[in-house]
């Protein structure tokens, strides 16, 4: 199932075949590069959690009632549970197997079974740098280095499309969209698609190997007859890449 969020519900085949090709052990958490958007910003409300895929790292992104957005690694430390699954009260999330409840940096703050007890300090989630941009949620690693992501303006979320595809790169996604590119790096670019008569900024979202999300946002102040032409422009761009990717990677890149 997938929505405007980058959720992925893995098949269990999938996972078996991933699991025999690493000598039975499921690899997840492979370290994420630099900043990945994983959905729009009203994809995630006050008091919810959704789940992302990025790079194969599972993680649980929620917003508490301070309006923070947080991202940790889908997993309970208890028993592994999904913590996409999870109820928000206030800035807690609590874990919806054995009501495990972490406060809003992670730390383990009650545990149901033993009402009395002070949960040890090291009980924590693994945690992931988040934060809200350009209309867009973005994810990093907890150690990374890399600059917060910064585009000029106000940005409003326009759309999010999954793309099954192997190997999608935002080279692809600039050159589907057919026109002029303000300007581009790994995972990002803003462009005026042929056509339109607004920029729109593209972000790419890898999940796995198979599988990708694109986020696009447009500048505050743009009419909802460009956020529809906006729309159509990204999924006739989805039908193009799934339809003759062949095509489009093959073509040259100059614009």
């Amino acid at each position: 199932m997938f929505s405007s969020f980058g959720y992925l519900s893995e098949n269990p085949l999938a996972i078996n075949k991933r699991k025999k090709a690493n000598g039975g052990i499921l690899i997840m958490n492979i370290p994420l590069s630099g900043w990945t958007a994983v959905g729009l910003g009203r994809a995630v409300l006050e008091k919810s959690a959704r789940r992302a895929v990025v790079q194969s790292n599972d993680l649980a992104v929620w917003r508490g009632t301070d309006g923070k957005l947080r991202a940790w690694e889908n997993r309970c430390p208890h028993r592994g549970m999904r913590l996409s699954y999870g109820i928000v009260r206030e800035n807690r999330l609590t874990c919806l197997y054995h009501g495990w409840t972490y406060d809003g940096e992670g730390r383990c703050a009650a545990i149901p079974a033993h009402p009395g007890l002070e949960p040890p300090r090291t009980i924590t989630a693994n945690k992931y740098k988040c934060l809200e941009h350009a209309g867009m949620i973005w994810v990093a690693s907890d150690e990374t280095d890399t600059a917060n992501p910064d585009f000029d303006g106000v940005w409003n979320g326009c759309r999010s499309l999954h793309l099954n595809l192997v190997d999608l790169t935002v080279q692809d996604v600039v050159k589907g969209l057919d026109g002029n590119v303000v300007s581009e790096n790994d995972l990002t670019a803003i462009v005026k698609p042929s056509g339109q008569s607004e920029e729109v900024l593209v972000a790419l979202q890898v999940m796995d190997e198979n599988q990708s999300m694109l986020h696009a946002s447009v500048r505050e102040g743009a009419s909802e007859g460009v956020l529809q032409a906006v729309s159509e422009c990204l999924i006739e761009l989805r039908a193009r890449l799934e339809r003759e990717p062949a095509a489009i990677k093959g073509g040259s890149n100059e614009h």
